[in-house]
């Protein structure tokens, strides 16, 4: 099965002129666990893409129930509402703007609702594409099966089971809850597959290939610091360390000052939210 995702010399549809939301917020989050990773990330001015485990049984695809998707996930969550997602997610996290995110092809995802029509059809057409093979393949149906790919990758159901990165423990959640937007590079320049189906696979080979993908720069999310709106950290121990490696990084000292103007220590902070 060939699973080939090729976005060559196409043409962006959009429109360059970004539009705010008057519900939402202007801004994307994306949070982690510890501050080490936060620091690795501003110090490399990058965030690099992992596979990530994601349970699809909810579209009852024939013997696929777990997809490792390379992605980074956001949040378009308002501050005062960021307490229930930090505390399943950690409290070290960095914001851009939105225009910022969707000129870097962050994606918002498509929440179903499995007993939908939608996702009825969704699963006959996954079914079909992804447990079929064919002897020659027109160009037609290699973008459908392109297109239907991507459409994969960008699904979550409404809710399911998940587990607190903090806790460690597993319960039911409501996805939605989560306003969750998607960077999912194409990695074909680098001959890495743009999904993997991983039913009894171990974490071993995802971690092998979340450590290589660290070293390819082209398929990285990258920024400058005048992109950053906001860093946060738990407390002021994660604070001090943060502060230590921004004074290591060798840029002027004006762009250090304003990156440290952009530092919320959450412990100190959430009560005024």
């Amino acid at each position: 099965m060939s699973n080939r995702i090729d976005l060559n010399n196409v043409e962006s549809i959009g429109n360059s002129q970004h539009t705010s939301s008057t519900l939402q917020p202007d801004t994307l989050f994306h949070f982690m666990e510890k501050v080490e990773w936060l620091i690795d990330i501003i110090v490399h001015n990058r965030i690099p893409a992992r596979y990530c485990n994601e349970d699809v049984k909810y579209l009852k695809i024939k013997n696929i129930n777990y997809l490792s998707i390379p992605m980074r996930c956001f949040c378009d969550i308002k501050l005062h509402q960021l307490g229930d997602h930090i505390d399943y997610y950690g409290a070290c996290g960095i914001a851009f703007s939105k225009e910022w995110g969707m000129k870097n092809y962050i994606q918002p995802i498509h929440y179903l609702n499995p007993d939908s029509k939608l996702a009825k059809e969704a699963t006959m057409v996954f079914s079909d594409v992804m447990n079929k093979t064919y002897k020659r393949e027109t160009v037609l149906q290699r973008k459908l099966k392109s297109f239907i790919y991507h459409q994969l990758l960008y699904y979550k159901p409404y809710s399911g089971k998940s587990r607190n990165r903090r806790t460690k423990k597993e319960d039911v959640k409501c996805f939605t809850d989560e306003c969750e937007w998607r960077y999912v590079p194409d990695l074909s320049s680098i001959d890495y597959p743009p999904f993997i189906i991983n039913d009894g696979m171990g974490s071993e080979y995802i971690n092998k290939l979340n450590d290589s993908l660290r070293e390819y720069n082209d398929v990285a999310l990258k920024f400058n610091y005048q992109d950053i709106k906001y860093l946060i950290v738990e407390n002021q121990s994660d604070f001090n360390q943060l502060i230590d490696s921004i004074n290591r990084i060798e840029i002027p000292q004006s762009d250090k000052i304003k990156l440290v103007s952009k530092i919320i220590i959450w412990d100190e902070a959430k009560g005024d939210f």
